[in-house]
């Protein structure tokens, strides 16, 4: 907003004088730009023109006045009647900006305010005509009250001063009254802030019992058997995953539970309302709480217990997760090491199986009896002291992550039957039968050696574990239990398995907005959501871009589309370089260093055969494009060394890579030229005047000729021959 020019101070307008004297009064609801954006008249161009544009019925009632003097002040009490709603006080002025505007319209000069009401009498005489002409009554100090209960409403949606402000002053001019000083509005912000505090706490306690208050209120009392107060306990939540945690999770929440306080309860006042209690409950200090009035501190710790039970109960399920993927990951792990600490006996075996393979391939050829030759070339003795590691690799390859993980089924029960115990597991569809299959395990901890039914529900995605848990004709519990348990994780992480009461796993409905709120946010979407017009709309336009686009081909409008023998052929347009960035080039090739020989493997992202030109031009021994497989990378890796070890050998490599290209025809070459361009298929095709198909078959006859296992290695010898820069065929 422009700097206020006369008669737009604070003081003007009732507030506080000076910046001192602000700093020095009672707490205040507003900061002194707050107040200078809600009470002072807004000076900006537009908002001039929104808020003080006289109608013809207002020219009509200020004509009536005498003189030019008269007219233009009580056009100034309608004018800020209007905004900000103060309207024109005694010992106020008007800033300059809305007096020449208002002067324009009334054509009259500014300066003739100067001269307006120098009798008090005047001024209070249209005040009262102009707020009789818009329906305005005075704000006395019989609607204090009011005012305040006003702001108390509008506090309980928010604690900002400025909201709660400029509410109070919305609904006090919809009520067709004046508005007060700014700091009597002020004043009754802070009231009502204050009432709705209180009764925001009234109303969460009223939903309390008496023995929750009191359980309540023993949350302060320091506990000699935790060392602390309950609260501290309670807030105080373990984190890193294993059984005595989690155990210390569960526990904290079934203390919570007994403490009877349902969630419903955060409906007993506004939701704003009710997450100040527990922003506030979650960090206030337990001796600080205990020195709040009764209402202010119940709520506060009803607030917190509600919160800290949604945190306890998403944190059991997390870690939860956690440990039973630490059971399969550990079980992963480990077969992994066993598979490395047998690499050496594979290596054996492998050998060994190679020299049985060759005896029998020796006696397939020369005729002679297998047996007798493996005997000889390998021996019976050997083969048969392999078989036990044989069988062991075999075993290790069959073996499941479930049987290893079962391994620590002792550490799974010393958590999961707590864990099932508390929460209520709820899913559809599909997550029925995991749903049997958790109530069949709470049935069977909660009575001493029952035993699983001889077909329990058998919820895995993973089929195999079926198997693995029916191995020998009978239920394994140690194995069904933390299959169970494992698919209980993945349906949760998946979001198939919800647990009411928790914010990180509550039912995917729980996270889209209500349907009355989508459908208004759909209404203000800029684009038809009725998915039949809006495909129809789309389908027209379609058919009319396709019928231009026809017109013009038909018409030969389009440079470089033409249609031939039906087909549509386009000229691929040219690379065209700026003279600055050639120059850029050639002046920072100028910088590259000369005179080193090394080899490069270019490893990148992009595999554009241009790229790849440009890279092989440069000089790189290889090129390759993620992903790249291992092998190949090692193989470019040790071609490159090889290259670094026997420089000479390249000139070897050009004599045979010019034996070779002396057994292309010339359209071979011509193929081989535009590849080493960079040119794709279409392009050669276009140059060539052949088809795409006939260039592929090129370019495959190229590399069985060339002996060429990749696309570098065919652009190697291109380069060795210099094909791209030879003349002999009228080629550049």
């Amino acid at each position: 907003m422009p700097a206020p020019l006369r008669g737009s101070s604070l003081t003007d307008w009732g507030g506080i004088p000076t910046q001192a004297g602000y700093n020095m009064a009672r707490r205040n609801l507003l900061t002194r730009e707050e107040r200078e954006r809600l009470f002072l008249p807004r000076t900006d161009h537009f908002s001039i023109i929104r808020n003080y544009t006289l109608t013809v019925e207002d020219l009509d009632i200020i004509g009536k006045r005498r003189g030019p003097v008269n007219r233009l002040g009580i056009a100034a009490h309608l004018a800020l009647l209007r905004h900000p709603g103060f309207g024109l006080r005694t010992n106020s002025d008007i800033p300059d900006a809305i007096l020449n505007y208002l002067s324009a319209q009334l054509g009259v000069a500014p300066g003739t305010y100067g001269a307006y009401g120098q009798r008090p009498q005047t001024r209070t005489d249209h005040s009262s005509i102009a707020a009789d002409y818009l329906g305005l009554r005075p704000f006395t100090r019989a609607d204090v009250a009011h005012a305040i209960e006003l702001a108390a409403r509008a506090a309980m949606r928010s604690d900002r001063g400025e909201t709660i402000a400029r509410s109070l002053m919305d609904n006090l001019k919809a009520e067709r009254s004046i508005l007060p000083l700014p700091d009597t509005l002020e004043r009754a912000g802070l009231a009502g802030r204050a009432r709705a505090r209180k009764r925001a706490a009234s109303e969460i306690v009223a939903e309390l019992g008496g023995s929750t208050l009191e359980l309540l209120d023993a949350l302060l009392i320091n506990d000699p058997a935790l060392g602390m107060t309950p609260l501290a306990w309670l807030r105080d939540m373990p984190g890193s995953p294993s059984t005595k945690n989690m155990n210390a999770l569960l526990k904290r929440l079934r203390f919570i539970r007994d403490l009877g306080i349902e969630p419903a309860i955060s409906l007993a006042t506004t939701g704003f309302r009710f997450g100040q209690f527990v922003r506030e409950g979650s960090v206030a200090p337990p001796f600080l709480l205990a020195d709040y009035s009764h209402n202010r501190r119940r709520a506060t710790l009803a607030a917190a217990v509600v919160n800290l039970e949604v945190k306890l109960a998403d944190a059991a399920i997390l870690m939860f997760e956690r440990l039973i993927g630490g059971l399969f990951t550990r079980a992963k792990r480990g077969q992994e090491r066993r598979y490395q600490d047998t690499a050496p006996s594979v290596g054996k075996l492998m050998r060994l199986f190679g020299a049985t393979i060759a005896a029998l391939d020796m006696a397939e050829e020369t005729g002679g009896d297998p047996l007798v030759l493996v005997d000889e070339m390998v021996g019976w003795h050997r083969l048969m002291a392999a078989r036990p590691h044989v069988d062991a690799l075999a075993d290790l390859a069959q073996e499941d992550t479930l049987v290893l993980a079962t391994e620590r089924y002792a550490t799974l029960r010393r958590f999961s039957r707590n864990f099932l115990d508390t929460f209520t597991f709820k899913a559809s569809g599909s997550g029925t039968n995991l749903l049997s299959a958790l109530d069949l395990l709470k049935q069977a901890n909660g009575s001493w050696g029952t035993q699983l039914p001889a077909n329990p529900p058998m919820p895995f995605s993973n089929r195999h574990w079926s198997k693995l848990i029916m191995e020998g004709g009978k239920v394994s519990r140690p194995r069904y239990e933390t299959a169970v348990l494992a698919t209980l994780r993945d349906k949760l992480r998946a979001g198939d398995v919800w647990v009411e009461g928790t914010r990180a796993y509550q039912r995917f409905d729980a996270y889209l907005l209500p349907r009355k709120a989508a459908q208004s946010a759909i209404s203000e979407l800029p684009i038809n959501v009725n998915s039949g017009e809006y495909l129809a709309h789309k389908s027209a336009e379609l058919d009319r871009r396709l019928r231009h686009f026809a017109h013009q081909l038909r018409t030969g409008r389009l440079p470089g589309v033409t249609l031939v023998r039906e087909k549509l052929k386009v000229v691929p347009l040219q690379a065209a370089t700026p003279p600055e960035a050639e120059a850029l080039d050639r002046k920072l090739d100028a910088l590259l260093p000369r005179g080193i020989d090394m080899p490069v493997v270019v490893l990148t992202g992009n595999g554009d055969p241009t790229l790849a030109v440009q890279a092989m031009k440069a000089g790189a021994a290889d090129f390759l494009a993620k992903p790249v497989e291992k092998a190949a990378l090692l193989g470019a890796i040790d071609r490159g060394f090889s290259w670094l070890e026997s420089i000479a050998r390249r000139a070897s490599e050009q004599a045979d890579a010019l034996s070779k290209a002396a057994r292309l025809t010339q359209r071979e070459r011509a193929v081989l030229r535009g590849i080493s361009r960079g040119y794709p298929n279409s392009l050669i095709a276009d140059e060539l005047g052949v088809t795409s198909r006939t260039v592929e078959l090129h370019r495959a006859s190229l590399m069985i000729k060339l002996n060429a296992q990749s696309l570098p290695d065919l652009l190697r010898i291109a380069f060795a021959v210099d094909l791209h820069e030879s003349t002999e065929n009228g080629h550049p």
